[in-house]
């Protein structure tokens, strides 16, 4: 019996992003994080692109500041590298418990965000502190070293499934032949 490799779409994506859970989820972590009083639209857009004008599909999401640097504009998450980031490291994982992966890398890309925007109301996130950040590697960055350990904490409360999946989002690991019996049998637990 063949098994086909699952596949998230824009889609499901879309569904997710627009569910009340999901916003309730959002306003959730919000309240957590202290950050209610921030104002700042989110959207779900397909794709960013890099300073050469190329879509770039490395990220999954990211808060817009404003020139100034007095306000945060935008909150966006991005379909393309959402899917890319899902689809090759969870593809072998099916039916209704990808459906429960895709939910959480999305929600880890967004409380992932959602720490920069505390980070922008304390003053860590500063446009200083980004011209201080352009030479260093992104994986090596403080204020993203945080966020991934905020959103990890945060994302891998509910359950051993949740965080074996947010563990494999976060390290180069993915879910392969060896490894999917055990992690499937987690969400049993």
């Amino acid at each position: 019996m063949a098994i086909f490799a699952s596949e998230v779409t824009p889609e499901q994506i879309s569904r997710l992003f627009e569910s009340e859970n999901f916003k309730l989820f959002h306003s959730t972590i919000r309240k957590d994080l202290d950050i209610e009083d921030i104002e700042y639209e989110i959207f779900l857009r397909s794709k960013v692109n890099d300073r050469d004008g190329y879509g770039d599909t490395s990220i999954n999401a990211r808060i817009k500041i404003n020139q100034s640097w007095e306000k945060i504009d935008e909150l966006i998450l991005l379909e393309e590298g959402l899917i890319l980031s899902i689809n090759s490291k969870f593809s072998k994982v099916p039916g209704l418990y990808f459906e429960r992966v895709i939910e959480l890398c999305v929600k880890f890309a967004l409380v992932h965000e959602l720490v920069h925007v505390q980070q922008f109301k304390k003053g860590i996130l500063t446009q200083e502190k980004m011209r201080e950040l352009k030479g260093i590697r992104y994986e090596e960055r403080d204020v993203e070293i945080e966020a991934n350990n905020i959103a990890t904490q945060i994302m891998s409360n509910k359950s051993e499934f949740d965080k074996r999946i947010i563990s494999i989002l976060t390290t180069k690991e993915s879910v392969d032949n060896d490894n999917l019996p055990e992690i499937l049998d987690l969400l049993g637990k």
